[in-house]
């Protein structure tokens, strides 16, 4: 199993029933700038992009902060170079970075994101919640969200996204909408949209119907008026694969139906114990990151299951342990979190860990957070994977169990399509 920058082994007993769940493998595109290319001219459910661009003078273009893997500078290329054709003076063009409530990124972050040559002429501006000066308000939605957002976007006469489309453990699926709520958003707005009854309450990843933290970052996108999109899709070892662009709603769509073929692999059945692991560093550099690799156990395990995490966490737990504390159960800390709501100092993260230890067993195969430390979040700790699955016996009542091991566990999303349905895939195995 992937482990920081290397890899831990485990033997599981013989009698163990064995499936191994992983994203599909997917070569990347051997020239990514003409896939880019390829999408910006062959917009889904929208006017050409220079016809759009032709009815304004100036531009607002958002893209990622540094915490997200998108190749912001190869999709800001294409799209300058159609601006600049189309008579748009490159004064007139802004980059806003959607840091949603992170830091500002640094000089260096910024040069990373959007290229030295972008850099050097375009003005470029980092969002900060907190800057109410900088925020316009344009109501509320339906769900009663107040959408306050940055005011280079919503006063620029042609708004464009740009962004990655993957599985989310509380969008369903990045990309699109979330650009502006929570990308560009005020601390007002994400307070109210991260908080319940918005937040879901049961697990969304990878599903965004029915889905009322998408519903409202979609409606907060369509307030604001977003012009054109310009997503990407990655394989699992971050290479593109695919682009889609053109409506706000309509090619978000259809790049998740194409992402969600990459990422949903059928499952024959729920299973007694889930084996996971982030994907190695820097998925697993703390228990703020490594934690996503347990969503998609929610989607197949069986209620009393035991998941075995397999993190380094070299820098500890993070900030999320501190909503743990003087707390008696995981039970405790979604009572916390539906009472208080999200803030800037308290994140969703506790509750979406504190959801599956209120279901299930964790043990966390780490070296960086202390086996008290894990104690008092009511986990287990484990010194090995041997050590975890030594544990997982004893816990598990029974002498064969279903085993799903997922090495990359926030790249894939396991679904139930029939339960009755045996796969020639689920064998009797060993090693994982």
């Amino acid at each position: 199993m992937p482990y920081g920058k290397t890899t831990v082994f485990g033997e599981l007993p013989p009698e163990w029933k064995v499936g191994i769940c992983r994203p599909v493998d997917i070569l990347p595109a051997k020239e990514p700038t003409v896939l880019i290319r390829q999408a910006l001219n062959n917009p889904i459910a929208s006017k050409p992009f220079p016809m759009i661009v032709g009815g304004g003078r100036t531009v607002c273009i958002v893209v990622n902060d540094i915490t997200r893997s998108t190749p912001s500078h190869l999709l800001l290329k294409p799209l300058v170079e159609d601006l600049l054709t189309a008579g748009i003076s490159i004064g007139d063009i802004t980059i806003l970075i959607a840091n949603g409530n992170h830091r500002p990124c640094t000089p260096d972050e910024v040069r990373q994101i959007v290229g030295q040559e972008l850099m050097n002429c375009i003005t470029v501006v980092n969002h900060e919640a907190g800057r109410d000066e900088d925020l316009v308000y344009l109501g509320d939605t339906d769900g009663g969200v107040p959408i306050h957002v940055n005011r280079h976007l919503v006063e620029a006469d042609i708004r464009i996204l740009t962004g990655t489309i993957r599985p989310h453990q509380s969008a369903g699926y990045s990309g699109g909408r979330k650009s502006v709520l929570p990308g560009v958003a005020g601390l007002k707005s994400i307070c109210k949209h991260h908080s319940f009854p918005i937040f879901p309450l049961e697990p969304v990843f990878g599903r965004i119907h029915g889905n009322t933290f998408h519903d409202e970052s979609l409606a907060g996108a369509k307030k604001v008026g977003i012009h054109f999109i310009l997503n990407i899709i990655e394989n699992s070892q971050g290479q593109i694969i695919d682009a889609v662009a053109g409506d706000l709603e309509l090619a978000h769509l259809e790049g998740v139906r194409r992402s969600a073929n990459l990422w949903k692999v059928p499952i024959p059945q729920r299973v007694d114990v889930a084996i996971v692991s982030p994907g190695g560093y820097p998925k697993d550099i703390n228990l703020h990151q490594a934690q996503k690799a347990i969503a998609p156990c929610e989607l197949v395990l069986r209620p009393g299951g035991v998941i075995i995490l397999v993190a380094q966490c070299p820098d500890g737990p993070g900030y999320i342990s501190q909503w743990f504390e003087g707390l008696d159960s995981a039970e405790a800390v979604i009572a916390k979190f539906k009472r208080d709501g999200w803030s800037p100092k308290a994140h969703a993260k506790p509750f979406l860990l504190a959801r599956p230890l209120s279901k299930f067993t964790v043990i966390v195969v780490t070296s960086g957070i202390s086996p008290k430390d894990l104690q008092n979040m009511f986990m287990i700790h484990a010194s090995s994977l041997q050590n975890a699955i030594c544990k997982t016996q004893s816990l598990i009542g029974t002498v064969s169990p279903s085993v799903l091991v997922m090495p990359y566990a926030g790249d894939v999303i396991p679904e139930l399509p029939n339960e009755k349905i045996i796969s020639s895939d689920w064998g009797r195995g060993s090693e994982t």
